[in-house]
């Protein structure tokens, strides 16, 4: 897989995973630059790409995948819906 970013009006790339993960360890790239690879419709932040590994404040690597964060928003949009139904995990809501 080849990643291109954008940022401040310029386009960079290819890269592979491994390049910008080693970017990204160093700080010359952001996990908010814009990022796009084949398959992709628009250009997406970097940390979505699967394969991207997005350094902690505390300098710490933990992989960043589509797959997580789409469960993610998942979980969180069932727990609204449940809210709202009054079926949450706190019981009927008054």
């Amino acid at each position: 897989m080849k990643i291109f970013i954008h940022r401040n009006g310029k386009q960079f790339g290819p890269y592979s995973p491994e390049e910008m993960n080693r970017h990204l360890a160093d700080g010359t790239m952001s996990p908010r630059d814009s990022a796009w690879r084949k398959g992709l419709a628009d250009w997406i932040p970097l940390a979505e790409i699967e394969g991207i590994i997005v350094p902690d404040e505390s300098g710490q690597t933990a992989p960043s995948t589509v797959r997580e964060k789409s469960r993610s928003r998942l979980a969180c949009f069932a727990d609204a819906l449940r809210h709202v139904q009054g079926t949450g995990c706190f019981g009927p809501t008054a």
